[in-house]
């Protein structure tokens, strides 16, 4: 029985090399290594995270084509203060949209004593209205990114809400 990975063709490079004395098969082995060098730095995930729409060097699944993978795309949002209660409305620019991969973001509030640090979206076990949500919706050919404070929730002092999609 084997226990190897799913797929064994990851970005990850040998350590060491042997090359050949054979000028020919030297050229053959630099080629190659060139090669594996170039995939494995292609396919990583660029950490970049910007106010502009960047590339993110994520790749999903096609349904249309399965030889051809889908990049996806990685813009941040910036959230200033706002009271409890309150809902950030914020055009994203984002068109030709296929799906979100991922939403989610932080934030500091004014929690007492001294404030504290939250996830967006926030789920509070104990108070409903405690809450944060975070959804995108439709306005014309582009979305809003809304972000609902909850109204009992500490007020929001900064944050942040980073988005990835899939254009078409």
């Amino acid at each position: 029985m084997s226990y190897g990975p799913v797929n064994p063709a990851m970005p990850f490079l040998s350590t060491s090399e042997v090359y050949p004395e054979n000028e020919e098969q030297l050229r053959v082995k630099q080629t190659h290594v060139y090669s594996n060098i170039a995939n494995s730095v292609n396919i990583r995930e660029i950490a970049i995270y910007d106010l502009q729409q960047l590339l993110t060097g994520q790749q999903f699944f096609n349904p249309a084509d399965v030889q051809n993978l889908r990049y996806t795309f990685r813009k941040v949002f910036n959230l200033g203060a706002k009271a409890s209660g309150g809902t950030y409305t914020i055009a994203t620019g984002i068109s030709n949209l296929v799906m979100f991969t991922r939403m989610y973001g932080t934030c500091i509030t004014d929690a007492a004593p001294g404030g504290d640090y939250r996830p967006i979206p926030y789920v509070d076990e104990a108070t409903i209205t405690d809450q944060i949500s975070l959804k995108v919706v439709p306005n014309g050919s582009s979305y809003d990114l809304l972000v609902k404070v909850g109204a009992t929730s500490p007020n929001v002092i900064s944050g942040m809400v980073v988005l990835e999609y899939i254009l078409a």
